[in-house]
């Protein structure tokens, strides 16, 4: 008999030994299931050599038969609807996976659109190549998972009529894309497609509308494709070289096929290029008037040079420049909404709202209102004269070709505003172009401590570059003015009133100012002319033949008033109406100034006097009555007393 002692518990030996009797058993039973477990492992994998070597034997025969170029023809014209001829041998290869590759494989157009292109095929390429779908292939259903289209050629068509060549409603993805848009899929019933991997190797793309008559070509293209199924994300990345440059993509979309039949998607872009990079991401929708509401970052290093790649070529300049662009996007078909928008162009910063359309024509229009900070017009200015000149081989009027190819009609604001040397502030302006006029209209701005009105215009006029400027200046400091128009000399100090209305057209700065008409006035009060002594003129030319100019170009001449008009005939101005009034002294001037010589050819007569307003009906109170001559330049004035002018002729009007 058998004991076995525990603290407090004794065992006697009939239970022990069914305990280990029941161990046997179920240790017995666990053997033998893994003995079987075994041997269905063994069966297995003997089934899979077998297989294997199945494949191995009958897959080699199996494409290299006339049969699987006719399956996999089959199979891409059941997708498309469109026939495929596969006119090289397939060569099998097994390693990493079962693939082959078909030489000479070209994808028809569909059949109506022989009538106006011939024969041309849709596709042609010099490869196709793909990863064969192991099961099917070695039952004699061979079907490609992933395409590698090597050297594919795509030539796209658009009628007159507005059908294309790359649709047709017989095949497979047609019909889904058929049932999609007239039911829809909302429960998921549509018989959705396996696609695969697509990989498209130095391809070339020609599209030609014959509706709107665009051409384009695109050579160099690499795309790397991913679209499992119909319902599934699409994926493309990749690189083209169009118009000369190297641009890189990328587009994802959520839901392709619901957007393909009228539905929506979410989908990002990226676009790369040495014009243009562009980010958009949003959402698109067919089923409303803006297909697509997202945002949108946009940088360029030169507007000019994006929109010649784009085909507006525009004649030779720097501007306009960088850009970058931020905003909310709403985009139709032919119309773009940048909201919200944060749009920085050489330099220039501002927010505001810009709406672009396209004509069916292909005319851009732009319109918007911008609210910027600073506004410096230099760039612009500068751009239009280009080369280099001097007084006789001046600078060249670039075309502003702009104005011929879009219309514009932007509103802006801008807290200070420069050009050149003249600084304004709190302008409101408006810059419209049309019919190859373009027009900018300052509302209202301040300028010279006072306030300004004007308006530029350019255009073409008997085949050249035309302007005109109309500017009306009120209340302002005329010392500002004076040191914007003159170099030195003769300097106009006080507040005044100022008018401007010129016009001219030519290919450069002697043209025009050759060609210059219009008229000026300019109207002061209580002020000076600081370099002129106008009064040493009458002094020193009573007594004297040859005028001291030391004298009269020195001190300064006290006015109460100052009204000077000119009327400006094909670069000349003559001087209408025009008089100085001061304390005890009249002067009237006339004559003529050679704007572009800027030589002098005027005469005038001074009156001094002992009331304290002189009247030349009053001679009993003059005291001196001399007629003047004024020559030389605008820079370095010569007076003398004029000889030859009566005494009762006061002055020229």
């Amino acid at each position: 008999m058998i004991r076995l002692s525990l603290p407090g518990i004794l065992l006697r030996s009939m239970p022990v030994e069914v305990t280990l009797y029941s161990m046997g058993i179920k240790l017995a039973a666990i053997s033998e299931q893994a003995v079987s477990a075994m041997k269905r492992l063994a069966i297995l994998s003997a089934l899979a050599l077998i297989m294997v070597a199945i494949a191995a034997i009958a897959t080699p025969w199996l494409l290299s038969s006339g049969f699987v170029k006719e399956r996999i023809a089959a199979r891409i014209e059941e997708l498309t609807g469109l026939e495929t001829t596969l006119k090289g041998e397939p060569k099998l290869s097994f390693v990493p996976f079962l693939g082959i590759k078909l030489n000479d494989v070209v994808v028809a157009s569909p059949p109506d659109m022989a009538r106006l292109y011939g024969d041309e095929p849709l596709v042609s390429m010099s490869a196709l190549k793909g990863n064969l779908r192991l099961l099917p292939a070695i039952f004699g259903r061979p079907e490609l998972a992933n395409f590698k289209l090597i050297r594919p050629q795509f030539d796209l068509k658009v009628t007159p009529e507005g059908s294309v060549n790359w649709f047709s409603n017989a095949g497979a993805f047609s019909r889904l894309l058929l049932a999609m848009t007239k039911e829809g899929d909302e429960d998921g019933s549509a018989e959705h497609l396996r696609l695969g991997n697509f990989q498209i190797v130095n391809g070339a793309i020609n599209y030609q509308n014959d509706q709107s008559g665009h051409r384009l070509k695109i050579t160099s293209l690499n795309v790397e494709i991913s679209w499992p199924r119909t319902d599934g994300v699409a994926t493309v990345t990749g690189s083209m070289v169009w118009q000369g440059e190297v641009v890189e993509f990328a587009l994802r979309t959520d839901t392709p096929l619901d957007l393909l039949t009228g539905g929506a998607s979410d989908i990002i872009f990226n676009l790369k290029s040495n014009s243009l990079e562009a980010r958009i991401e949003g959402k698109a929708d067919r089923n409303i008037s803006s297909q697509f509401v997202g945002t949108v970052n946009i940088t360029s290093p030169s507007v000019r040079q994006f929109l010649a790649w784009i085909g507006y070529d525009l004649s030779p300049g720097s501007t306009p420049g960088e850009l970058k662009l931020t905003s909310k996007l709403l985009a139709s078909a032919s119309n773009l909404k940048f909201q919200d928008a944060s749009i920085s162009m050489d330099g220039n910063t501002g927010t505001g709202f810009i709406d672009m359309s396209i004509s069916d024509k292909g005319r851009v229009g732009l319109s918007g209102t911008l609210a910027l900070d600073a506004l410096n017009f230099d760039p612009y200015f500068q751009a239009i004269l280009k080369g280099s000149g001097d007084a006789t081989t001046a600078k060249e009027i670039a075309e502003i070709g702009l104005i011929d190819k879009f219309d514009l009609d932007l509103r802006f604001s801008a807290k200070t505003a420069v050009l050149g040397d003249l600084s304004m502030t709190s302008m409101a302006a408006t810059v419209q172009a049309r019919d190859g006029n373009l027009i900018l209209d300052v509302g209202e701005a301040t300028i010279f401590d006072g306030m300004i009105q004007a308006q530029l215009q350019a255009s073409k006029e008997d085949g050249l570059p035309a302007g005109e400027v109309k500017l009306n200046l009120v209340d302002i400091d005329l010392d500002q003015l004076s040191q914007i128009i003159t170099t030195g000399g003769i300097k106009i100090i006080g507040r005044g009133t100022a008018t401007v209305s010129l016009k001219s057209k030519g290919r450069n700065a002697s043209q025009l100012m050759r060609r210059l008409n219009g008229n000026t006035t300019l109207s002061a009060v209580s002020g000076r002319l600081e370099g002129l002594n106008i009064a040493e003129i009458a002094i020193d030319g009573e007594n004297s033949i040859i005028l001291d100019n030391t004298k009269v170009l020195a001190k300064t001449t006290e006015f109460s008033k100052l009204e000077v008009g000119m009327h400006i005939a094909n670069g000349i101005a003559f001087f209408q109406n025009s008089r100085v009034e001061g304390e005890r002294l009249l002067a009237k001037i006339g004559g003529k100034v050679d704007l572009w010589r800027s030589s002098l050819a005027m005469n005038g007569r001074v009156l001094l006097s002992t009331s304290k307003t002189p009247d030349e009906k009053n001679p009993q109170d003059i005291t001196h009555n001399i007629p003047f001559f004024v020559g030389g330049t605008l820079d370095a004035p010569l007076f003398a007393p004029d000889l030859f002018s009566s005494q009762t002729d006061f002055g020229s009007e």
